[in-house]
């Protein structure tokens, strides 16, 4: 894109996802870098969601542990708590999946231990069958919070 002047694409696909989405969900941070400086501190682009799914940027990257991508989206202004269609906030899905870093990085960051997703499960409570370090981060943030 750069090497050649090709403007960046930064509409969604025909399947509702971002590039920023894209480079996220896969873990990509120098393509995360590149296309958050060049659409600047656009905020609609960095909360984008799926239409079909509710996923962010911030969401796809905190499921599957890229905690540089989270990193980058937070310092951008990505929505912390912004759920997903089934109610899910990155912190629910980082501490489902198990990833403690990325969990206690969107706790520093002012996410909610106490979000409930449309089951009625908290953070903790989705992580509680195979994640301890992550579920003890999500405990003591409960206790600190309530």
């Amino acid at each position: 894109v750069e090497r050649y002047g090709a403007p960046l694409r930064v509409e969604p696909s025909p399947v509702g996802l971002t590039p920023l989405q894209e480079a996220a969900r896969l873990g990509c941070l120098q393509v995360v870098r590149y296309v958050l400086q060049a659409q600047g501190v656009d905020h609609a682009a960095i909360n984008h969601r799926s239409p079909s799914t509710g996923c962010s940027a911030l969401s796809d990257a905190a499921m599957r542990g890229h905690a540089g991508v989270v990193s980058l989206l937070l310092a951008a202004g990505a929505q912390v708590d912004a759920p997903r269609k089934d109610g899910k906030t990155a912190l629910h899905c980082a501490a489902e999946q198990g990833h403690a870093a990325v969990v206690r990085q969107l706790l520093r960051a002012g996410a909610d231990p106490l979000a409930r997703e449309e089951e009625g499960r908290t953070p903790a409570e989705l992580a509680e069958v195979w994640h301890e370090d992550a579920r003890a981060f999500l405990l003591a943030a409960e206790e600190h919070q309530g």
